[in-house]
């Protein structure tokens, strides 16, 4: 458990896991998946077109 608190608080820059949990909320709206194509069952489904700035 020590590793994944070290590897939070360096990801999100920060130096104590509340710090980082609270950085990584507020960060992880950001993250989310914009194409979901992938999910879909639907074998006409068009080509998934790459997600703008690359993400």
């Amino acid at each position: 458990m020590d590793d994944v608190a070290y590897t939070l608080c360096v990801s999100t820059s920060t130096r104590d896991v509340d710090t980082a949990l609270i950085s990584a909320r507020y960060h992880l709206p950001s993250a989310r998946v914009q194409d979901d194509s992938l999910l879909s069952s639907d074998d006409d489904a068009e080509p998934a077109q790459p997600v703008p700035g690359g993400v």
